[in-house]
C-alpha cells in the first residue's frame, strides 16, 4: 500500500502552506481551527485550560512525520539542519511581530513594575525556552491569579514543539539511516521507535506528574509522547481502510471529546497524566478517519471542510499568540481574573485584529519569500546531506527575526534601566518634611515618591554600617551608625522587617539633631522575627533576641526600639502577651536595669498589595482604600501593662491611616511598597509624628526633629 503524499507543512503554524500541498486534508485544518477556538475561549470565558494545546502537539508532530516519512520511502533523505533553518523561518516571523507587538503594548499599558519581567519573557519566548522559564518560577498554570500570570505563558507550548521540531528530525535521519544498513522499511522501524517514545514518555510523565503536577506541566520529556503518539498514528494510518460510517463515527466522537474535555476534566490540574489521552486520542480518531486511505463511500467531514473553519485556521497560530497577552494586559490593567461574556467577546475581537494584522504583515510575506527559495533547493538536492539546503531569502527572513527579537528584548531591559535611573534621581535625598505624614491633606499623588520600580529597594534609611564579623553582638542583619564610644546617646531597634522600616524614622530624628547631641543607632534584625522570650537558642529569630538581650545588659543602651504587635487588616492586632512571647515581662526587666523602651504598635497589614494597587487603578483611587487593624479591649489593656512596665507605646495608625482610610500613597510619597511594609521615604515622614508622642516621655527625644 502506497503511503499519502507529502504536505509541506508540519506546523500548526503554517496552515496557508499546508493549503497550497497535494497532501492537504481539509480535516485538519478544521481540527485545528476548532482546537485553538478552544484554547482561547476557555481561557477567556471560562478561566480553565481546554486540552486543545494538547490536540495542537499532536497535529504538529503527525503533519511532522507524515511528511519526512513519505519523503524517505521515496527516497528522501532528511535533512536536519535544512529542516529545522526553514521552520523556523516559517515560525519565527509571526512569533517576534506578536512578541513586539505585546511588549510595546505591556510598556504602554501597564506599570513599570511588570517591565522588568517582560524582558525576561521575551527572551525566553523567542528563544523557545519558555517552558524551562516557567519551570524555573514554579509557575502554576492556573493556581495564580491572572493578574500574577506572564504575559508570555503561552509560549510554554510553542517551546516544547520548537524542541521537538529539532530533535525529530535527526530521529527520523537516523532512522533511516538504520533502515538503509538493515534493510527493514523505515516506516516499520519508526513505528518501533514511536511505539517506545509513547510509552517510555507516558510512564516519565504519569510519574512526575505524581510528584509535581506543575512542574509537569511544562516539562518536554514528560511531554513527548503526545508528539510520539501523533507520529505513530500518521505511521500506521496507511495501513487503516476504513468504511465510511465509521469514519463518520470516529469523526464526531472525536470532535465531541476534543470539545468536552476541558469541561469535563480538570486539565490543569490533571495534565500531563492519564487525563491527557482523553483531547489526544480524540484528536487521533479525527486524524484517522480523515487521512485513512480513500474509499468510495466517505467524501469527507462537511462540518471539518467548512470554507469559514478553513479561513479561520490560516490564522489560528497568531491568534494562539495574540490572545493570551490581550486578556493578560486587560486583567492586569483592571486587576480583574474574569471579563464576563461582552467584554470577553471584545477582547477576542482585539485579539483576531491583532492576530489578522500579524498574519498579513510577517507571515504571509515570510511564507512567499521563503516558497521562491524552492527552485533552489531543488537544485541543491544532490548536495551532500550535511550541506543545507538552504536559500538566501529564508537566510535574511532567520536574521531579520533574530535582530528585531534581539533588539526588543534588548530594547526593553533598557527602556526598564533607564526608568529606574530617573526613579533614583528623583528619589534621591527627597526633603520628606512636607510630604507623606507631614503632607496636606489635599497633596498631590499624581506620581508619588518613590517610583514602582525602586520602591522595593527602598529599606535602607536606618543605620548604613554594617556590623563587622567580629562584632560580640553580631546578628545577619546588624547595622549602625554614629560612634558608640562618643555619643551622647545609644538606641537599639530589634526585631523583624518592620523593625527594619522604623529605623528609618529614628535615623531620621538622629540626622536632624540641632542640639549638639549625637546618637549611635543600632539595628538588629531578622526576617519574620517577631518578639520571643530571650534566653532560647536554635534559629536565627531566637538567637536575635538573647542576643539583644545580651546587648541592653552590658552596653546598657539609653533606649531600645521593638515593634509591640503585628497589625492585621480589618481584625485586632495580635499581642505578644502569651507564654514564650511576653513582651510585658522582658520590657519590665529592660526598664528595670535603666533602658528606655519604645513600643511601636505594628502599622496595618493588608491581604493584597497596596503598591500594585496603586500602580495600576490609580494612587487616589478609591478601590485601593483599605480599612486599617481594629482596635479592641485587649489591646488596650496591652498598652496599659507595656506603660505599668515602663515602656513608651507609640501608635501611628491614625497617622499612616487617617479616618481609618489606609491608602497607597499619602502626601506625595508611597505608603507602602507591598502588602505590609512601609516604604523608606515615608517611614521618614513619620519622624515628627513619632517625637510629639515620645518627646513628653522620654525627656532626652528632641520635639522637633527639623529646624525649619
Amino acid at each position: 500500500m502506497s503511503a499519502p503524499s507529502s504536505s509541506p507543512s508540519t506546523s500548526p503554524s503554517t496552515a496557508a502552506d499546508a493549503r497550497s500541498g497535494a497532501g492537504f486534508v481539509p480535516e485538519i485544518q478544521g481540527l485545528r481551527t476548532i482546537a485553538l477556538l478552544l484554547v482561547a475561549s476557555f481561557h477567556i470565558w471560562f478561566g480553565r485550560v481546554s486540552g486543545g494545546v494538547d490536540i495542537f502537539l499532536l497535529i504538529s508532530a503527525y503533519l511532522l512525520t507524515r511528511s519526512l516519512t513519505t519523503n524517505a520511502e521515496r527516497g528522501k533523505f532528511t535533512r536536519p539542519i535544512t529542516f529545522i533553518l526553514r521552520k523556523f523561518a516559517r515560525l519565527l516571523p509571526a512569533a517576534v511581530t506578536a512578541i513586539l507587538l505585546t511588549l510595546a503594548s505591556g510598556f504602554l499599558l501597564i506599570g513599570p513594575r511588570h517591565w522588568e519581567s517582560f524582558a525576561e519573557q521575551a527572551f525566553a519566548a523567542a528563544s523557545y525556552t519558555m517552558n524551562s522559564w516557567l519551570q524555573g518560577q514554579q509557575v502554576d498554570y492556573y493556581a495564580q491569579g491572572r493578574t500574577d500570570a506572564s504575559i508570555f505563558q503561552h509560549f510554554w507550548s510553542l517551546a516544547i514543539q520548537g524542541q521537538v521540531f529539532i530533535l525529530w528530525p535527526f530521529l527520523h535521519l537516523a532512522a533511516e539511516a538504520a533502515a538503509k544498513v538493515t534493510k527493514i522499511r523505515v516506516r516499520w522501524i519508526l513505528i518501533a521507535g514511536s511505539s517506545i517514545g509513547v510509552v517510555a514518555s507516558f510512564i516519565y510523565a504519569l510519574n512526575l506528574t505524581a510528584v509535581n503536577q506543575p512542574y509537569a506541566y511544562f516539562s518536554t520529556p514528560a511531554r513527548l509522547w503526545e508528539f510520539a503518539l501523533g507520529s505513530l498514528v500518521a505511521l500506521v494510518v496507511v495501513y487503516l481502510k476504513l468504511p465510511g460510517w465509521l469514519r463518520h463515527a470516529m469523526t464526531w466522537l472525536g470532535i465531541a471529546g476534543a470539545v468536552s474535555c476541558g469541561f469535563v476534566l480538570p486539565v490543569q490540574s490533571s495534565f500531563p497524566g492519564w487525563a491527557t489521552l482523553w483531547p489526544t486520542i480524540s484528536a487521533a480518531l479525527v486524524l484517522v478517519a480523515a487521512d485513512a486511505p480513500r474509499t468510495d463511500d466517505y467524501r469527507g467531514n462537511a462540518f471539518l471542510r467548512h470554507p469559514w473553519l478553513q479561513t479561520a485556521g490560516e490564522y489560528s497560530y497568531a491568534l494562539y499568540l495574540t490572545h493570551w497577552p490581550v486578556l493578560i494586559i486587560w486583567s492586569i490593567t483592571t486587576a480583574s481574573s474574569h471579563p464576563g461574556f461582552l467584554r470577553g467577546t471584545m477582547l477576542l475581537g482585539i485579539a483576531t485584529v491583532a492576530a489578522v494584522v500579524i498574519t498579513w504583515i510577517s507571515e504571509k510575506p515570510a511564507a512567499k519569500l521563503l516558497a521562491r527559495d524552492r527552485k533552489l533547493m531543488r537544485e541543491r538536492e544532490r548536495w551532500p546531506l550535511f550541506v543545507p539546503q538552504f536559500g538566501f531569502r529564508a537566510l535574511a527572513v532567520l536574521t531579520v527575526c533574530v535582530l528585531l527579537a534581539a533588539a526588543s528584548v534588548v530594547g526593553s531591559r533598557t527602556i526598564y534601566e533607564h526608568e529606574k535611573v530617573v526613579e533614583a534621581e528623583q528619589s534621591k535625598n527627597v526633603d520628606v518634611r512636607h510630604m507623606g505624614a507631614e503632607g496636606p491633606a489635599n497633596a498631590s499623588n499624581f506620581r508619588p515618591i518613590p517610583g514602582e520600580l525602586i520602591a522595593t529597594e527602598q529599606m535602607g534609611a536606618g543605620p548604613q554600617n554594617k556590623c563587622s564579623q567580629d562584632d560580640p553582638y553580631w546578628s545577619d542583619i546588624c547595622f549602625e551608625e554614629g560612634d558608640a564610644a562618643t555619643a551622647d546617646r545609644d538606641i537599639l531597634i530589634v526585631g523583624s522587617s518592620h523593625a527594619v522600616v522604623y529605623s528609618g524614622t529614628v535615623m531620621e530624628t538622629a540626622r536632624n539633631l540641632t542640639n549638639g547631641e549625637s546618637w549611635h543607632v543600632r539595628l538588629q534584625g531578622a526576617p519574620g522575627c517577631l518578639f520571643v522570650d530571650p534566653g532560647n537558642t536554635g534559629n536565627a529569630c531566637a538567637d536575635l533576641w538573647t542576643t539583644a538581650d545580651r546587648y541592653i545588659r552590658e552596653q546598657k543602651p539609653d533606649a531600645v526600639l521593638v515593634v509591640a504587635t503585628q497589625g492585621q487588616q480589618e481584625a485586632p492586632d495580635y499581642l505578644h502577651n502569651v507564654p514564650g512571647e511576653d513582651l510585658v515581662s522582658w520590657v519590665k526587666s529592660v526598664t528595670a536595669q535603666g533602658t528606655q523602651v519604645i513600643a511601636m504598635r505594628d502599622v496595618p497589614r493588608f491581604n493584597d498589595d497596596m503598591l500594585e494597587c496603586g500602580a495600576q487603578k490609580g494612587w487616589d483611587n478609591p478601590d485601593c482604600i483599605r480599612s486599617g487593624s481594629q482596635e479592641s479591649p485587649e489591646l488596650t489593656q496591652y498598652q496599659l501593662d507595656i506603660e505599668a512596665a515602663g515602656g513608651s507605646w507609640v501608635d501611628l495608625t491614625d497617622v499612616v491611616c487617617p479616618d481609618d482610610m489606609c491608602r497607597p500613597a499619602q502626601g506625595g510619597l508611597v505608603t507602602y511598597f507591598d502588602y505590609s511594609h512601609l516604604t523608606d521615604a515615608y517611614a521618614r515622614s513619620l519622624a515628627q509624628k513619632t517625637a510629639d508622642q515620645l518627646a513628653p516621655l522620654i525627656g532626652w527625644w528632641p520635639d522637633k526633629v527639623w529646624a525649619v
